[in-house]
């Protein structure tokens, strides 16, 4: 008796392992598509200018706030990933609530800079507040996204 109750409970383990590696597939790849593009961003743009002005013995706030601006492009990029995914999904009707948020978010997240680079000197923002007013729409948008993605995956059996 007690071995068919090993083997039972065996059984329930890796059924269970089986799905739930199977929903942390599509959550790995929103975030290994999110890194990689974050990562590129940060080699093509930031890293000499941190590398060699970091690197002095002088402290200047510029690099602090480098920093903070790779974090929010961090931050965009998950974003901007998730929401290519929640696009790319078939099972969204395209006749839902759903489909044209995700388009309308899409379109603010891929021209969030452009919009914001154009908004700044118009305002006279300074630095600081320039990188609040990012700091606020990124996380704005990432907001939304996240309650898109639960909205659409409450659902999904795996």
């Amino acid at each position: 008796m007690q071995p068919k109750l090993l083997y039972s409970n065996i059984d329930l383990r890796a059924r269970y392992s089986r799905n739930v590696n199977h929903l942390h597939r599509f959550i790995r790849q929103i975030l290994t598509a999110g890194l990689g593009w974050s990562f590129a961003d940060f080699l093509l743009t930031r890293v000499l200018f941190l590398w060699v002005g970091a690197r002095g013995v002088e402290f200047d706030w510029r690099y602090l706030q480098k920093s903070f601006e790779s974090n929010l492009s961090l931050v965009h990029f998950l974003t901007l990933s998730c929401l290519v995914w929640l696009a790319m999904r078939k099972d969204l009707g395209r006749s839902s609530v759903v489909a044209p948020l995700i388009a309308a978010v899409g379109l603010v997240a891929c021209y969030k800079n452009l919009l914001l680079d154009a908004l700044v000197p118009v305002f006279g923002f300074a630095a600081v507040p320039a990188l609040a007013v990012k700091a606020a729409i990124t996380l704005l948008v990432g907001f939304v996204t996240m309650q898109v993605y639960a909205v659409v995956t409450v659902n999904d059996k795996y």
